[in-house]
């Protein structure tokens, strides 16, 4: 492969970067607008408000998504294809780490979820048995309750198997952004990889990382374009 053939995978890896960056920040912000229409519309008892929460925080995890499948996988794909050494383990951290997290997330979420309305059904109907039916209080009897903990036990455990993948995930992006630093020579994506570490812990800096992955996204690219 000629080496503006090579440069080009690297291109459009940071053109795709940029793009994922830009919509985790927008994602940041509506996540934060959802927040405070959450709190406006508990203290305001305004349903209206409410629902736009909602609403927010819907269209905040369709951006995320979009954010994560359509660019910030696949410009890592593009990266490796630019350099395999230094580029594949970055990439199936992250590929494995988040989709296998979010994956995990959302079914030990929907099973706890499940575990809780039998648990809160089966409490009812026992206090109301006299006016069940048999057949009805044998699908809510305490066995039938001891299930649904079980169901809610092993989401629990997804969760938490969820949260070791999420981070996971984020190492991979952490070395790939401490890689793309040594082949850019942009000092952004460095910065960005050491707010990435300590924002494992303190979110908002991973908004802030996100804007210096973008920042240093755009800077690199018009370099490179100079360079062909």
């Amino acid at each position: 492969m000629s080496y503006e053939g090579s440069l080009m995978y690297l291109i459009r890896g940071i053109e795709k970067l940029k793009n994922a960056a830009l919509l985790y920040i927008m994602t940041y912000i509506i996540i934060a607008g959802f927040y405070v229409a959450l709190f406006e519309g508990f203290l305001s008892h305004n349903a209206v408000v409410l629902i736009t929460s909602i609403v927010l925080i819907i269209v905040a995890v369709i951006i995320g998504f979009i954010a994560l499948f359509m660019f910030l996988i696949p410009s890592f794909s593009d990266l490796r294809d630019y350099d395999y050494s230094k580029f594949n383990t970055p990439y199936v951290l992250l590929k494995i780490g988040l989709i296998g997290g979010l994956l995990a997330l959302f079914i030990g979420a929907a099973l706890i979820i499940i575990a809780v309305s039998i648990s809160v059904k089966s409490i009812l109907v026992m206090h109301h048995w006299a006016y069940m039916s048999e057949i009805s209080f044998m699908m809510f009897s305490p066995a039938y309750v001891y299930n649904a903990i079980v169901i809610a036990y092993i989401g629990e455990i997804l969760v938490l198997v969820s949260l070791i993948l999420l981070i996971v995930g984020y190492v991979g992006i952490i070395i790939g952004l401490i890689r793309l630093k040594d082949v850019t020579g942009e000092d952004l994506f460095l910065a960005a990889a050491i707010l990435y570490i300590i924002g494992i812990f303190i979110q908002l800096l991973i908004f802030i990382a996100w804007i210096l992955i973008y920042v240093g996204a755009r800077s690199s690219l018009q370099r490179l374009r100079q360079s062909i």
